[in-house]
């Protein structure tokens, strides 16, 4: 299970190293959830055609709470308070990729957050029409 999760996130890094070399390469991470972890883009997550991804953190400004959901519609959630894992979840954006591990308390041991050229963005499905 470690072993695949090093594997991935290998993968993930690799991929948005890749993005200098290979002008306009783009890729998305699926949501990938398992017992002890879960890992996907948040672009990837909303771009779906699936009816169950997503990948969100929030932050009251004291605690950072962090979830996903797979394709399968499993979830896992955690929660720090760690500065560290605060500074991470403020630094993404739509275009992030995020990889989280946790322990048997739920609480998010360690984070990783990615952005690049590469990731896919949220694309918005709704156009809004100006009230008249």
């Amino acid at each position: 299970m470690m072993k695949q999760r090093l594997v991935c996130m290998v993968v993930i890094v690799t991929l948005c190293v890749m993005e200098v070399a290979l002008a306009g390469f783009k890729t998305d991470a699926p949501v990938l959830v398992d017992d002890t972890s879960f890992a996907g883009s948040i672009g990837g997550a909303r771009n779906t055609a699936d009816d169950f991804s997503a990948i969100a953190c929030g932050d009251d400004g004291a605690i950072v709470s962090c979830g996903a959901t797979d394709s399968a519609g499993n979830t896992r959630i955690c929660v720090t308070s760690d500065p560290n894992h605060m500074a991470i979840v403020r630094g993404m954006t739509d275009s992030s990729s995020l990889a989280v591990e946790f322990d048997g308390t739920g609480t998010c041991t360690s984070m990783i957050h990615l952005n690049g050229s590469a990731l896919q963005p949220k694309q918005h499905s709704l156009a809004v029409e100006p009230i008249q």
